[in-house]
């Protein structure tokens, strides 16, 4: 899709594993989408440790609209980096419990 809006240089990254959530054939009804090349995907963590080092003080805005797991695990390993770089955090609602919850 970003290739298509003439924006294919924007990183995308691939998250880790949250809840499997069965896909319904309206979110991938988009002519190309068989044509992801997998291998220019890369790794969410590293993407986002990348992002919060080159960016200038207080100047991102950090949009969760799935799994928290990635933006958690990055304030925990690094907090500090976190509190300089970032000046706002949007998240999607939604809830679900769990008894294995680190956060």
């Amino acid at each position: 899709l970003l290739d298509r809006l003439g924006a294919g240089s924007v990183p995308v990254a691939v998250g880790s594993v949250g809840t499997p959530v069965p896909p319904q054939p309206h979110e991938y009804a988009l002519e190309g989408y068989k044509e992801v090349d997998k291998a220019r995907l890369g790794s969410a963590p590293e993407l986002m440790l990348y992002v919060l080092n080159t960016s200038p003080p207080a100047t991102l805005t950090v949009v969760l609209i799935s799994s928290l797991r990635d933006f958690a695990d990055a304030i925990d390993a690094h907090g500090e980096l976190v509190r300089r770089a970032v000046c706002s955090v949007c998240v999607m609602g939604g809830l679900e419990q769990s008894e294995n919850a680190r956060f």
